[in-house]
């Protein structure tokens, strides 16, 4: 396929590179989103520091940032549930206004949810730590494994690095997903 067209920015995530010289260049990592969903997952205590900077982040490239708490499939019970309302009320007290959906790639709660931000042909982008779910819940979100996932170390539950590039993903229905 040949380019048709550019669309004008309505938003941009920009990242400063290191000073090269006497000069720092910008990095546009991903330009025209519309919803970036903050990617956070539910085994972990939740981090309000890490989601303050990133909802600065997602409201400076102009884009409306979402909440997105994964992993809820991992939660058993009654103390699961008293997790996950923990853990959803301590990011919505940082993230006034900001929705906060509870999510699981594996069991699939949330995702159509998820989804509908993409209703209108608009563009989605997934921010989060190596580790959270992000790859497990892009596949969920197209239906198909699209990206490998593996497992989080069982020591500290942090991420392997799995998913290595940003990639554009055409959503079933309409709009668009990118995973940074």
């Amino acid at each position: 396929e040949r380019v048709q067209h550019v669309l004008a920015r309505h938003s941009a995530f920009v990242r400063r590179a290191s000073f090269a010289g006497a000069r720092a260049e910008a990095h546009t990592i991903a330009a025209n989103v519309d919803h970036v969903m903050l990617v956070h997952a539910l085994t972990s205590p939740p981090n309000q520091r890490r989601l303050e900077r990133e909802l600065v982040l997602s409201w400076d490239s102009g884009a409306v940032p979402v909440v997105v708490l994964t992993k809820s499939a991992l939660l058993e019970g009654t103390a699961g549930a008293n997790s996950t309302a923990a853990a959803a009320g301590a990011m919505g007290d940082v993230a006034p206004g900001v929705d906060v959906v509870v999510a699981s790639g594996i069991s699939g709660e949330g995702v159509e949810q998820l989804r509908a931000y993409a209703d209108g042909n608009r563009t989605l982008a997934l921010l989060g730590a190596s580790g959270v779910g992000k790859s497990t819940l892009v596949n969920s979100l197209v239906g198909h494994s699209r990206q490998a996932t593996a497992d989080v170390r069982e020591g500290d539950q942090r991420g392997r690095h799995t998913t290595t590039a940003s990639e554009l993903v055409a959503l079933v229905g309409g709009g668009w997903l990118i995973d940074t």
